[in-house]
């Protein structure tokens, strides 16, 4: 998180897109790993926003993207925007975003079929939205899309130090796993959310599935999104098989487990004992989901990281 902002460098800003008065009841410094500086803010009126800012234009942690897709499509499965700052148009260095605060829907865990069921509802509406102008073309060199099991192909030993799989396990099927994952296609128009896993989706009684952190959003195949919900859903310990329902599961499981290994070979080196048991955890959802699309065997190494304890972010 970027610790060189503080409240006070945008008590301006804030001011003038909301009113004066605010103040930031706290700074949201756990839970999700969002890179930018985030507040819970409430107003004398008994107003309450969620405010996020990064500095512009190389740090601002795609703030700007965040708000390209709230400010294009008014929709129940995103916060509704408050209020927006673009630190080069306005002449200051640092992006603000002011958000709904959605801090009394129902986050983390347990998870109900009907919030499985809501999720799947608002991917289907993400699904006939073309991603907004402002939104990247997913960036297919880029090493957060790169083909992680031909990575790890190349180079095994960092998933194996995460004991995850064992060398055995891996050296058995790593080319189908490459092959089915080459199958995968990824590019298309429509919005794709970009890291959907239970950290970033909360459920509002009176809306269903709100999608949050939008700062990752590319323009790409649809599919990207089930795959991914599915398999955060399962990382929490949420009911399976009621929120992918496109063709070649076998294909996108395969995808998306490559996606969570990535995920937790790159953090498995972090000093956030948090951050590392949650990539673990994903991790092990996703190959658990893969090995159940494709008839592999598990690894018997993997088992230890499925458990999904009680959590909110």
């Amino acid at each position: 998180m970027d610790t060189q902002i503080h409240f006070e460098q945008i008590a301006d800003v804030v001011a003038g897109l909301m009113g004066s008065g605010a103040e930031p009841v706290m700074a949201i410094t756990d839970g999700a790993y969002s890179r930018a500086v985030r507040w819970l803010v409430t107003w004398p009126d008994g107003r309450r926003a969620f405010v996020k800012a990064g500095r512009y234009p190389d740090d601002d942690h795609g703030l700007h993207i965040e708000h390209a897709v709230y400010a294009a499509l008014r929709a129940d499965f995103h916060p509704a925007e408050l209020g927006w700052h673009e630190g080069n148009r306005q002449g200051g260095e640092i992006s603000v975003l002011i958000l709904e605060d959605l801090s009394s829907a129902h986050w983390g865990t347990p998870l109900t079929h009907n919030h499985a069921d809501a999720l799947a509802h608002a991917l289907d509406q993400i699904a006939q939205c073309d991603a907004p102008s402002g939104v990247p073309r997913l960036p297919a060199d880029a090493p957060h899309w790169r083909p992680a099991w031909a990575h790890i192909a190349d180079d095994p030993q960092p998933l194996l130090t995460t004991g995850i799989v064992d060398a055995a396990w891996l050296e058995r099927n790593i080319d189908r796993l490459v092959s089915l994952e080459a199958r995968a296609e990824l590019s298309g128009d429509s919005l794709v959310h970009g890291d959907l896993w239970r950290q970033n989706w909360c459920h509002a009684d009176s809306r269903g599935a709100v999608l949050v952190d939008w700062a990752g959003a590319v323009r790409a195949n649809a599919i990207i999104n089930q795959a991914w919900g599915a398999c955060g859903l399962r990382a929490a310990g949420g009911p399976g098989g009621r929120v992918f329902t496109a063709d070649h599961e076998d294909v996108w499981a395969t995808w998306m487990c490559g996606r969570a290994l990535d995920f937790a070979i790159d953090a498995a080196p972090d000093p956030r004992p948090r951050l590392v048991e949650t990539t673990l955890r994903e991790a092990a959802a996703a190959l658990t989901w893969m090995c159940e699309a494709t008839g592999l065997e598990p690894p018997r190494t993997h088992a230890r990281a499925l458990v999904a304890p009680q959590w909110r972010p």
